[in-house]
């Protein structure tokens, strides 16, 4: 169970079920396409404790399905669009019953039939407009449907309740790589999120102690972000800065409301769904890598958020203090075990939204520790401590006034199965080939790690291995959708030297 204000939720079911489908090299520039299918059914239950005689039992089923299809082309040698179209719908279902000395009434609907359905396409194209200058653009429209039946016990409206709209967004953003081993980013976007059918409908008590209404009038929020960031990597060290600017319209958030009165006294008052027609976010986050020896390296990052709502000048809720995430890592790949120690520290955050019902949070500190170990090719036991001290606190982003979890033990394994007639480790796709690279100046298995992140993240890159002890690299890439001098640029531009070995084709047998 999870205890908060006056409920538990004793029990929480999901499953999730998904289809990947990738067929590549289908045309001259048509590159690839990828059709993606996900089912994910959830039943929960909920008790809410209103008072010593007064009991809520309530459960509700919701469905999420996603599906979507992208298409991948390569326009020339520096030009590359993806595009593509997906759906997507949610449903939910909920239904309580009251016990009230000892009586108990008979179950009845609360968010009765509601769904969203969401429809739509997007283009997103890339070009490098010089080795050393590269921008991206895209734009993308939803066709959003919302509806849900009344509540039996709503107080603010009754009927069928149905809305519909058309949203369009889209993105900008520039890459400029003014030294081999720094790259500067600066992006403009605009982006939304639509009003769910519980923001929209729902009439309940919630986890807070609050009792929760929906609004059906209410709009999509939009989000108009600029960032600019800065990262590189020299020798042992790795950095990345990062700051941004939003200027929000329509954010949606659930209200205190004192004209509202709740059917069941003894909650702590109404919230409603409104939507704070404009507000501003200010941000930034810093992290560091320093690699101490080859196999022992720590990393530090840090984030800060301040929002106001510019309508009456108070803070906007939702927003996390000052928090700092340190890591410290040992990682023998050579023996096949790593362990890691990580400390999460959390500023108390002074500047909250109380007429959205948010509450002072205490800082805390947590640590947790955490290793594995690779018994043999293809099997990895993980095990580790989180929550090493029991400490007990609040994460001022949990709305529901939750406590987090305790100390907390866990253990899993995992399996790597081969396939029958498949080469080890090389991929059998059509048209691959596989390039070696030699690799300067790398420390430990934090640059390891750094280039073969940096390899994998490119479009046309099926996988990576890097090897600190021969200081080279092995990449397998789709032939006519990257170049062995990109992935030199790439590595150099991480902060490492880098030259080719060899470029050869791998034959299907």
């Amino acid at each position: 169970g999870w205890p908060a204000a006056n409920t538990i939720i004793p029990t929480e079911k999901r499953d999730t079920y998904a289809l990947n489908y990738l067929v590549s090299d289908i045309a001259r520039n048509l590159k690839m396409i990828q059709v993606n299918l996900s089912y994910q059914p959830m039943y929960h239950n909920m008790v809410n404790f209103i008072s010593a005689e007064k009991q809520i039992n309530g459960e509700s089923n919701s469905t999420t399905l996603n599906l979507s299809a992208d298409s991948y082309w390569a326009l020339g040698n520096k030009n590359t669009l993806t595009s593509g179209i997906f759906y997507s719908l949610w449903k939910m279902e909920a239904r309580r019953s009251m016990i009230n000395n000892g009586k108990v009434s008979p179950y009845f609907d609360i968010v009765p039939n509601s769904s969203t359905h969401e429809t739509g396409m997007f283009f997103e194209d890339q070009y490098e407009i010089s080795n050393r200058l590269k921008a991206r653009a895209g734009i993308r429209a939803n066709y959003i449907i919302s509806n849900a039946a009344t509540p039996a016990d709503s107080v603010l409206f009754k009927g069928s309740l149905r809305s519909k709209e058309t949203v369009f967004s889209g993105s900008a953003g520039l890459l400029y790589n003014f030294m081999g081993n720094t790259a500067a980013t600066i992006s403009l976007s605009k982006g939304f999120r639509v009003a769910t059918p519980v923001e929209r409908f729902i009439a309940a008590p919630m986890t807070d102690g609050y009792y929760r209404v929906g609004n059906p009038v209410l709009a999509s929020e939009t989000n108009v972000s600029t960032r600019i960031g800065i990262r590189g990597m020299q020798n042992r060290f790795s950095w990345n800065i990062e700051a941004y600017h939003n200027r929000l319209s329509n954010l949606i958030a659930a209200r205190l409301n004192p004209e509202l009165t709740s059917p069941y006294p003894d909650l702590k008052g109404v919230k409603q769904f409104e939507n704070i027609h404009e507000g501003v976010i200010w941000g930034g986050s810093a992290s560091v890598g320093i690699a101490i020896t080859p196999s022992l390296f720590i990393t530090i990052n840090g984030s800060y958020d301040w929002g106001e709502d510019k309508t009456g000048g108070n803070p906007l809720p939702g927003l996390a203090p000052l928090r700092a995430f340190t890591k410290l890592t040992y990682d023998n790949t050579e023996r096949g075990y790593w362990l890691e120690f990580a400390a999460n520290v959390s500023a108390p955050q002074n500047r909250y939204a109380a007429q959205y019902g948010e509450a002072r949070t205490p800082g805390y500190a947590v640590f947790d520790l955490r290793g594995g170990w690779k018994i043999k090719e293809g099997i990895e036991v993980i095990a580790g401590i989180e929550n090493i001290f029991n400490k007990y606190y609040r994460n001022h982003l949990n709305l529901s006034l939750l406590p987090e979890p305790g100390r907390n033990v866990f253990f899993s394994a995992r399996f790597r199965l081969p396939v029958k007639n498949f080469k080890k480790n090389e991929p059998q796709l059509r048209n691959i080939k596989e390039v070696r690279l030699s690799i300067e100046g790398m420390a430990c298995q934090y640059c390891v790690k750094t280039v073969t992140n940096r390899l994998n993240a490119l479009s046309g890159v099926v996988s990576t291995s890097v090897s600190l002890a021969e200081k080279s690299a092995r990449v397998f890439i789709r032939e006519g959708q990257i170049t062995a001098g990109e992935l030199i640029q790439v590595v150099e531009r991480a902060g490492f030297k880098a030259a080719l070995i060899s470029n050869k084709s791998i034959k299907r047998n």
